[in-house]
């Protein structure tokens, strides 16, 4: 059985996805996430089909340090054709999915990987929660990713998950920036994160009101920023026979 992403391509699964509801929250894993809600699956494919399009050049070494199931791995390994690809993945079911369907995936936890393995040229961690608040509390291995100055660092964000209001006033003085909304929020992430390391955030793809996925590169410049809707994006990922919902 398999997945369809984008229309384009595939990902074959050794096991039924199969929602996770009796298992405790913080112990479910990324299949459980494939099967319970496969309409944000669906709407985090087209919006990273967009946000890894028109990067890089072909040829280059990449990781990601929270793979899940690989649904990111598949598109990037697609579009950006690097040499290599590590993925990194705690959960060993996961892990053993991923090697499965032809991936080197590792067992590790991101906050010890994104210390010990940084010499990539690309750098992936698609974390679960995640604000500009967390990437250096939670997430603490966060910026060390953007030391050993890789071409391309790409991270998942969803401080956009509650209400501006509720948290606004902590992200403004930790970005030193007026919002109003979650555009301004990436502006002022895109220059925090230049004076911080030296990159900027070139593309931003809104999924639905949850997620924000950055794409950030060296230097600086105008941030580009796209929104992908719930339910306007079903195409993006398709359960094969065998995926049980």
């Amino acid at each position: 059985m398999q997945a369809v992403i984008c229309e384009k391509w595939n990902l074959p699964f050794q096991a039924p996805a199969v929602a996770e509801n009796d298992v405790d929250l913080n112990q479910r894993s990324y299949l459980h996430f494939v099967a319970a809600r496969p309409e944000l699956v669906a709407a985090k494919c087209v919006a990273t089909e967009w946000l890894l399009s028109g990067l890089v050049e072909p040829g280059s070494t990449l990781v990601e340090y929270l793979a899940g199931v690989g649904i990111q791995s598949v598109i990037a390994r697609e579009i950006l054709k690097p040499k290599e690809q590590v993925l990194f993945e705690r959960d060993l079911e996961c892990v053993e999915h991923l090697v499965a369907a032809g991936f080197d995936a590792r067992c590790g936890d991101a906050n010890k990987t994104m210390f010990s393995d940084v010499g990539y040229d690309l750098k992936f961690a698609d974390f679960p929660s995640s604000s500009v608040l967390s990437v250096d509390s939670k997430w603490k291995g966060f910026f060390n990713l953007f030391e050993s100055k890789p071409q391309l660092v790409v991270w998942t964000d969803t401080a956009c998950s509650y209400a501006l209001c509720i948290h606004g006033a902590k992200y403004e003085k930790k970005l030193g920036a007026k919002l109003e909304s979650w555009e301004d929020y990436v502006g002022a992430y895109s220059a925090y994160l230049f004076h911080k390391v030296g990159y900027w955030v070139k593309k931003a793809a809104f999924r639905g009101k949850n997620a924000i996925y950055f794409a950030a590169m060296p230097g600086w410049g105008e941030v580009e920023m796209r929104k992908f809707a719930l339910g306007e994006c079903s195409d993006g990922f398709r359960l094969g026979k065998g995926c049980v919902l």
